[in-house]
């Protein structure tokens, strides 16, 4: 399993070659893109990856959808794995009222999907008020 496709998937690939072993790549967005975008020079060789990849597992639709376009990545190979932080303690959040609160930059608005998270919100809250 290459964690990083851009940087983990370039000494994954010849490691699974020479092992005969299938790879798997994950992607992480922002990360990930912005390498692809100063190394151009590596893209043929990112598509090289993702062409040998049994499955790549990147975090949003979002990426998948760009590393289809950029990549030439197989949509049957991509598979949206969100990630999930780790932490020592889970802490519930106090009940906010009949409200959603989420933080993230709006800028990043389109690609976090927050007009489907608008929308399931209010057909929600039909349901279940607060």
């Amino acid at each position: 399993h290459a964690h990083k496709l851009t940087v983990d998937g370039l000494v994954a690939l010849p490691v699974a070659r020479a092992f005969g072993a299938p790879l798997v790549a994950s992607s992480w967005g922002d990360t990930d893109l912005r390498i692809m975008n100063v190394r151009r020079d590596l893209r043929a060789r990112w598509r090289e990856i993702v062409g040998e990849c049994r499955a790549v597992l990147p975090i949003t639709p979002w990426l998948r959808d760009t590393l289809i376009e950029t990549t030439g990545l197989d949509p049957a190979k991509a598979h949206v794995l969100p990630a999930i932080t780790a932490t020592e303690r889970w802490s519930p959040s106090a009940p906010a009222g009949p409200r959603l609160v989420s933080v993230f930059h709006l800028d990043s608005h389109r690609r976090k999907g927050a007009d489907s998270l608008i929308r399931a919100v209010a057909e929600l809250s039909r349901e279940i008020p607060d």
